[in-house]
């Protein structure tokens, strides 16, 4: 929830942030892969993010610079020209308004059908290619796993622990449920620094 964030100001739609919360916790402990991919094509995102206004030679950044940034591999792993690709590859990727709610719709005619190059990756790639793309970049496995343990822990995790459990995402085809379990079965989580550090948000609160 607090990775992929929308805002009603934003948004409007009541019924499209239930389906988001729904698709996230339906994926929460499953494959980061198919939660991923499912947010490509969450009607709130794309409109929290502006992507409903994405099209063939007018591309908007935004979703593309936050999926980079905020949803699959932090910052300093991708370059401005891999976000402007990027964008090009989820032009089209839209939602269909009706009355309080929002369907995804991929429009093919404001789709982008050229070829672009995606961190390295050429093809005439579409929103699925580009989630396939960012999952098989070593950097994505390291940023889920930072993700948990931090949110888990409430202290920075080590380099060398992240890439500990990073390989293990990467073996089981990112298991977040995998890597919360072996998390809990770690005594390095039941050491005094983390005992009580992590302070709950009003959400979890609640």
């Amino acid at each position: 929830h607090g990775v992929f964030t929308s805002s009603l100001d934003t948004v409007k739609r009541p019924s499209m942030l239930v389906e988001q919360h729904q698709t996230i916790r339906a994926h929460a402990l499953g494959s980061y892969a198919s939660l991923l991919h499912a947010m490509l094509r969450d009607p709130a995102l794309l409109v929290y993010l502006d992507n409903d206004a994405n099209q063939k030679g007018r591309p908007n950044e935004n979703l593309a610079r936050e999926v980079m940034e905020l949803f699959s591999l932090g910052e300093g792993n991708y370059s401005e020209e891999d976000i402007r690709e990027a964008a090009r590859s989820l032009t089209g990727a839209g939602v269909q308004q009706q009355l309080d709610q929002g369907a995804y719709r991929f429009k093919e005619r404001r789709h982008d059908e050229g070829s672009k190059t995606i961190l390295g990756v050429t093809g005439n790639h579409g929103p699925d290619d580009l989630a396939d793309i960012l999952l098989a970049q070593p950097a994505c496995a390291r940023f889920v796993a930072r993700t948990v343990i931090e949110y888990l822990e409430g202290v920075p995790a080590e380099d060398g622990r992240v890439a500990e459990y990073a390989a293990g995402l990467r073996e089981t085809g990112y298991d977040v449920g995998y890597l919360v379990e072996r998390l809990l079965l770690d005594p390095r989580f039941y050491r005094d620094e983390v005992i009580g550090a992590r302070v709950s948000s009003p959400l979890d609160f609640l």
